[in-house]
C-alpha cells in the first residue's frame, strides 16, 4: 500500500481540522475505531507457539528465537508490519495536532476520544516496529533489551538467507 494509510490519516485529519462537526466523526469512526481495531486483530492472529531453538530452516540461537517469538508479526509479515506502523506514526502525530484544536472548536467528545487513542497507538507501534524502543531501552540499562537488540540483525539476516534460498517455512 506504500503509504496510503498515512496519506488518509493526514487528509481526513486536514478535513477535520476544517469541518470539525462532521468530519472529526469521520476521523474516529475510521481510524479511532475501524484501523485500530483491525490492526490489533491482525496482530492478534499471529500463531503463538514458541520459536524452536536451532531447529531448521532457520536455525535461530536462544536470543534469535525469544526475539522472534516476541515479535513475530514483525518478523512474519514485515511489509505489512512497515505500513501499520507508519500509518500508526501519522495517527499518533495527527491525534497531537487534532485533539487540542477539536477541544479549542468545543468539540469535546471527538477531541477526548481521539487524545485517548494515543494509550493503544504506542504499544501496537512497538510490537510492529520494535528496534527504535530495544535500543532506546538498551541504552537505558535495560538487560533483556539488549540482548534481543543484538539479535535483531543476526535473525532478520538468516530470515532472509532462507527465503533467497526459496524454502521459506512459517515462522
Amino acid at each position: 500500500m506504500k503509504g496510503i494509510g498515512a496519506v488518509a490519516v493526514i487528509s481526513i485529519a486536514a478535513w477535520s481540522a476544517i469541518d470539525p462537526s462532521f468530519a472529526s466523526w469521520v476521523y474516529v469512526a475510521c481510524f479511532v475505531l475501524i484501523a485500530q481495531t483491525g490492526f490489533m486483530i491482525k496482530t492478534a492472529n499471529v500463531p503463538r507457539d514458541p520459536v524452536p531453538v536451532d531447529a531448521p530452516p532457520y536455525h535461530f540461537d536462544r536470543d534469535e528465537a525469544d526475539l522472534v517469538q516476541r515479535y513475530r508479526y514483525y518478523f512474519t509479515y514485515p511489509e505489512s508490519a512497515r505500513e501499520i506502523s507508519s500509518t500508526l506514526a501519522a495517527m499518533g502525530i495527527v491525534a497531537l495536532a487534532l485533539s487540542p484544536w477539536l477541544a479549542f472548536k468545543q468539540h469535546w467528545v471527538q477531541a477526548v476520544l481521539i487524545a485517548a487513542h494515543i494509550i493503544l497507538i504506542g504499544p501496537l507501534t512497538r510490537k510492529l516496529a520494535p528496534l527504535y524502543s530495544l535500543r532506546v531501552a538498551a541504552h537505558k540499562g535495560d538487560a533483556e533489551a539488549a540482548r534481543l537488540h543484538n539479535a535483531h540483525d543476526r535473525a532478520w539476516a538468516k530470515i532472509r538467507a532462507v527465503r533467497e534460498q526459496g524454502q521459506a517455512a512459517a515462522l
